[in-house]
């Protein structure tokens, strides 16, 4: 079953207000729209987004064209 630990983000990294053992596996939940009235930081979380998208849009070209080259 899973728990919700409730948590913080600072210089990027998610902190935890209760400790999790090392080398739990974990999943991050981003709320949509986030808590935050700060409208700086729900542009920067649209950057995060845009920018992950077009990261994966690229890895998916790459894998593509070593599959081509693959088949020869």
């Amino acid at each position: 079953m899973a728990n919700l630990v409730p948590g913080i983000v600072q210089d990027g990294k998610v902190i935890p207000k209760t400790p999790l053992p090392d080398g739990l596996n974990v999943q991050i939940l981003v709320p949509d729209p986030c808590d935050a009235a700060d409208a700086e930081l729900i542009a920067e979380m649209a950057a995060w987004r845009a920018g992950s998208a077009k990261a994966f849009a690229r890895v998916e070209e790459i894998a593509e064209a070593e599959a081509k080259n693959a088949q020869g």
